[in-house]
């Protein structure tokens, strides 16, 4: 038995349809796999709305799996987290 579908009709800017098409070409699947596989991965990824904010663990998910800084820009990040670590220790036990 086929699995059922719903036909829709969306409005698209002409870079989008076109993106859509070429990757529908170089995938050598219809556009609805594409816009399909497209809706799949991005919700994969937990992407969602703005208005619903994510919670702290996936936030830490996303940040780990994607790491955007340079190996020397961690060093920095790590070197000013600690300094700011001790100078509230150093403040807190005042």
């Amino acid at each position: 038995m086929k699995a059922s579908t719903i036909k829709a009709t969306y409005s698209l800017d002409p870079l989008t349809a076109s993106e859509i098409e070429a990757l529908a070409k170089a995938w050598n699947v219809p556009k609805s796999e594409v816009i399909r596989r497209s809706v799949h991965a991005a919700a994969s990824r937990s992407e969602r709305p703005a208005s619903q904010p994510l919670s702290k663990q996936e936030a830490l998910k996303i940040l780990q799996a994607e790491p955007r800084l340079r190996p020397d820009q961690v060093k920095q990040w790590q070197e000013d987290i600690r300094a700011e670590r001790s100078a509230r220790e150093a403040h807190d036990s005042v």
